[in-house]
């Protein structure tokens, strides 16, 4: 549960570092970095979506494990909510495997090392990442 909840965050924090970024973009000169950007906010918001379904199907299988016995719902609820949970994780598990195939890590640090505004020497959003 915790897992998919960092993921969810993690994709959410990029996504938004990059949208920050967005009017740096338009003072870049025209490279594959744009290109590469629109791709790496695709996958983020995949992820964060597939990511959402796996947690959505979690909350609610720890719900009714918190409950007490004799409010248990049946157990045939209990046993979808958990199969529920198991279908939701697979889109995620899938996606990452896609992502790593594509090299979806070293796509980003390229991305973060080459977006820098126009004539400027240090990359700043690499900069600015590593800072925070």
């Amino acid at each position: 549960l915790e897992a998919v909840h960092q993921l969810r965050v993690a994709s959410r924090r990029a996504s938004t570092a990059l949208d920050m970024f967005e009017p740096v973009q338009e003072l870049l000169p025209a490279t594959a970095v744009g290109e590469d950007r629109i791709w790496v906010a695709k996958q983020l918001k995949k992820l964060r979506r597939a990511a959402g379904e796996a947690r959505d199907a979690d909350v609610l299988r720890q719900y009714y494990e918190r409950v007490p016995s004799k409010d248990q719902p049946p157990q045939k609820l209990r046993d979808l909510l958990d199969e529920r949970s198991r279908k939701t994780r697979k889109p995620v598990r899938k996606l990452l495997e896609k992502l790593r195939h594509k090299n979806f890590p070293a796509r980003v640090i390229s991305l973060l090392r080459e977006m820098r505004v126009a004539n400027q020497a240090e990359p700043i959003f690499h900069d600015f990442a590593r800072a925070t």
